[in-house]
């Protein structure tokens, strides 16, 4: 298990902290698009 996806499931478990996560996979998103182009390749 990646240890970031277990810090952002101990975050959900915070209410207050749920924009924190929001924002938190939208970087992970973002950060996916490099595997992306190496599947391509």
């Amino acid at each position: 298990m990646d240890v970031r996806v277990f810090i952002v499931l101990q975050m959900a478990r915070c209410d207050e902290n749920v924009k924190a996560v929001q924002r938190a996979w939208q970087e992970k998103f973002h950060n996916k698009n490099w595997p992306n182009k190496m599947t391509m390749a």
